[in-house]
Parts: C-alpha cells; sequence; structure tokens
C-alpha cells in the first residue's frame, strides 16, 4: 500500500509515517499542502492522509482533488476542529492513536468519523 501523508506539523505526520512503515506501508510525507497537491497529481496513491487546516490550501480541497481527479479510495482527514464533518470522507479527531488510525486505513469504510 502506497500512502501520501500531508500534514503542516512536522512531529504528527512523523509519527504517521514512522507507525505505518514499520508494518510495510509505503509512505511519501509532504509537510506543504500545495506540494503535497503536486505529489498528488503526478503519483498514484491507495490512500491519502491529510490534515484539515493548513496554510494555503486546506485538506478538504486536497481530499476532492484525490477523490474525484486522482481516484484515491481511501481519504483520511485529521483534525482537531470537532465541528469539521463529512459524510464523504474518513474523519479522525485528534488527538488519535496510531493503533485507531491503522484500524481505519486498513477498513473498508470509506467514510465514518472516529473519535480517539
Amino acid at each position: 500500500m502506497k500512502v501520501l501523508v500531508i500534514d503542516d506539523n512536522h512531529d504528527v505526520a512523523r509519527m504517521i509515517e514512522e507507525f505505518l512503515s514499520r508494518r510495510g506501508v509505503i509512505i511519501d510525507f509532504i509537510n506543504d499542502g500545495v506540494r503535497g497537491l503536486e505529489y498528488l497529481k503526478r503519483e498514484n496513491y491507495d490512500a491519502l492522509i491529510v490534515d484539515y487546516r493548513m496554510p494555503q490550501i486546506d485538506g478538504l480541497e486536497i481530499a476532492k482533488y484525490a477523490k474525484y481527479e486522482r481516484k484515491v479510495k481511501k481519504i483520511i482527514i485529521i483534525t482537531s476542529d470537532a465541528e469539521f464533518k463529512s459524510e464523504e470522507y474518513v474523519i479522525l479527531y485528534k488527538p488519535f492513536s496510531m493503533e485507531i488510525l491503522c484500524e481505519v486505513l486498513f477498513s473498508d469504510k470509506e467514510s465514518c468519523e472516529v473519535l480517539s
């Protein structure tokens, strides 16, 4: 499985990268939404993990591009905004455990909210 992780919080993204790579997941980590969108345009990914709030471009915009233009099957939006809701994507509310992220990543669900 090849996953693109986009989060402007370097620590969160590195933690995700380390956890998933130990489980055999190939990770591209980008800490800038604009650069992440560029990666998404030129690479094929099985999944996208993206922070909802980032400077210049928000994660929802990136998620929509991934879903409708690149046909990425699994899209997980991570956020600390308890008001953010979506019926189209998997939402993980911060703080979340890496085990829950892994469970959601490998599940069949295309949309849900996870309060961790």
